[in-house]
């Protein structure tokens, strides 16, 4: 029988955790805190899951950097919150707490959903600690039900859970391989030129630069990303440089990248990878290469790329993208 697990954390302000719920369904779940937090406690939890670990917001990420684990490597990840605004557009919010209203379920600890920081404060609290705890199990087991709801009424199938697993380092990387640091693009669909309202409301600078470069032809854009990107780049030993294969966009952003970050560090820029980035040509073969990239979504182009060019034997590779999306949650 397939056992999926159910996480929720809870940690302070900088990534601490302090308590994390799980549960394997409604008549088996627990919580780790105090002594039981330990990592030989959650490796246990890990060991007994044979089907795929649900979540809601950023807790493996949390998980995995407070434990020093890689979980998603080696077990199917899948973020809730992803799925259900996949399936479930237009909601006002994806607060869990919104969600469970809207399936009538029930439960006793709201007042943290209210405030946050005051989840801090109890917890540190003997004579209250136990509202914390009904809050994270109701959390956890609420997550648990909320999942078995919607997924049997939007008959979510498992070729689509594939699809929104998190990447696992593992999978996508070498040990001659390094992930250059990205920030965080979210998908915000408007640039400099596009709605001045939004663009006062979220400074989401990385989705501005990138939508303005690629789909405003905003040069002032694209000469920031070149030099931030080659600020970042010129600190590693690279012999050549070539952009992922473009795909669909008329103007070839990473392409653009590419020579951009070439000419300041005085290097060839060429385009390698060729049939959607499943093949290179052999000029990688000995040679430290770096790839360049706009934004990674899933990390499916960086894997493809990556994998076409250590077949032709290069010495080591680079990858660099300017942005990474939060479902590439590496």
């Amino acid at each position: 029988m397939v056992k999926d697990l159910y996480l929720d954390a809870e940690w302070f302000i900088g990534g601490e955790i302090f308590l994390i719920g799980w549960c394997f369904d409604k008549k088996n779940h627990g919580q780790l805190y105090d002594d039981s937090l330990t990592v030989e406690r959650f490796q246990e939890l890990l060991d007994q899951t044979t089907g795929i670990i649900y979540f809601y917001g950023p807790d493996i990420g949390v998980i995995e950097k407070h434990f020093d684990l890689e979980i998603r490597s080696s077990y199917h990840c899948v973020n809730l919150l992803k799925v259900f605004k996949d399936i479930m557009p237009g909601l006002k919010n994806y607060k869990l707490a919104t969600i469970e209203k809207l399936y009538n379920i029930k439960r006793n600890r709201n007042e943290y959903k209210a405030n946050i920081f005051r989840i801090f404060e109890d917890w540190r609290k003997p004579q209250v600690k136990s509202l914390v705890l009904q809050y994270n199990r109701e959390d956890v087991i609420n997550l648990c039900r909320l999942k078995n709801i919607v997924f049997w009424q939007y008959d979510v199938e498992e070729e689509y859970l594939l699809q929104v697993r998190l990447a696992g380092v593992a999978e996508i990387v070498r040990n001659y391989v390094y992930l250059l640091p990205a920030d965080v693009y979210r998908g915000t669909t408007f640039g400099k030129f596009s709605d001045p309202a939004k663009v006062a409301t979220n400074r989401n600078i990385t989705a501005q630069l990138v939508v303005s470069a690629k789909f405003y032809g905003d040069k002032v854009s694209l000469y920031r990303m070149i030099v931030l990107m080659y600020d970042i780049a010129r600190k590693y030993d690279i012999d050549l440089i070539t952009p992922v294969n473009n795909r669909d966009s008329k103007f070839h952003l990473a392409k653009a990248l590419a020579d951009g970050i070439g000419l300041r560090m005085k290097l060839q820029s060429r385009e390698l990878l060729y049939n959607g980035n499943t093949a290179c040509k052999p000029a990688v073969k000995g040679k430290k290469v770096l790839i360049v990239d706009d934004v990674i979504y899933k990390g499916t182009t960086m894997a493809k790329a990556i994998e076409a060019v250590s077949r032709q034997n290069p010495e080591k590779i680079f990858f660099l993208a300017f942005g990474k999306s939060q479902r590439f949650a590496y």
